[in-house]
């Protein structure tokens, strides 16, 4: 196995910006990744939220993440809630450095640009090159699908440090509400027992037992109320985009240790505290190489 670190070089393309209103005067900003129009008009916080929050109510479980119970309960925003924030935040740019590969992990850099504030942050992401991929898919496939994870994980994890906590909450808020009332229009019309049973039904797609979600989530199946089955609405779209594994949302409590776990060096220096991973112990890096369908409630297009 060829060891060397290599990096891949992100497809760059100029950001396309829409003619700007007559009275208004536009800026052109170079930057390492791209050319964008600077406008140079106020951003309108009261719009930016009614356009996300409109957006979220759209997008549904698609934005958001949970699972857990009391103090063990883990929440957070998707891809797509960063996509749809950053886009409504607008006048702004997230550009990619090259991703350095190492022989176990790919370790993502990505930059949030305001253009209109004058404000960049950059974030890294490690995704590692064992993250278990599900599907019919040859290896290869499937380490183009990590690497794709990892590169959404890097825009998600910039965008959602850059952005006001405030819009990502109402946001989530707003998803959530969307959900509830698909979810209790389903039990008006078939039942919560019905509801339960294709909840759980798409969870088993990925492997996840009764007794694994009853470890996690604190209820069994027969217990779940329908800001239960809200939440477990995320945890499944969660896993449907790759955002995470099943392993990790709902552990096998008889399982061995992680092998990851166990193969971590015993001088490893911390990592991102966001995803509690560890850097490679690797040679120094060198330059060179830059959904599917669940058979849960039926809650319309997201």
């Amino acid at each position: 196995m060829n060891t060397a670190t290599q990096t891949r070089q992100p497809d760059v393309r100029p950001v396309t910006s829409v003619a700007p209103p007559p009275d208004t005067t536009v800026q052109t900003m170079e930057t390492p990744y791209a050319t964008a129009v600077r406008v140079q008009r106020p951003r309108d916080l009261n719009e930016v939220e009614r356009l996300c929050l409109e957006e979220a109510a759209k997008a549904g479980e698609s934005i958001f993440y949970a699972w857990g119970e009391g103090k063990d309960k883990i929440e957070g925003p998707s891809v797509e809630c960063a996509r749809i924030a950053v886009r409504n935040w607008g006048n702004c740019a997230v550009p990619a450095k090259p991703v350095v590969e190492t022989p176990t992990a790919y370790i993502f850099t990505a930059s949030f640009v305001d253009l209109e504030r004058g404000y960049t942050m950059d974030r890294e992401f490690r995704q590692s090159k064992k993250w278990v991929v599900y599907g019919r898919m040859d290896n290869e496939r499937k380490d183009d699908v990590r690497f794709q994870i990892g590169a959404s994980k890097a825009f998600r994890n910039v965008v959602l440090n850059a952005l006001p906590r405030w819009l990502i909450d109402h946001m989530i808020d707003r998803a959530k509400e969307g959900v509830r009332e698909k979810i209790q229009a389903f039990i008006n019309k078939d039942g919560i027992v019905k509801a339960r049973e294709m909840t759980m039904r798409a969870l088993k797609k990925y492997g996840v037992t009764e007794e694994r979600v009853a470890g996690k989530f604190g209820k069994k199946t027969h217990e779940w109320e329908i800001e239960d089955l809200v939440l477990l609405k995320g945890t499944i779209s969660a896993i449907e985009s790759g955002q995470e594994s099943p392993e990790v949302i709902f552990p096998d409590p008889d399982a061995k240790k992680d092998e990851a776990e166990s193969s971590v060096p015993a001088d490893a220096k911390p990592g991102d505290p966001e995803t509690n991973q560890v850097h490679d112990q690797a040679p120094k890096p060198t330059t060179a190489r830059a959904k599917t369908t669940t058979d849960s409630l039926p809650l319309g297009d997201n």
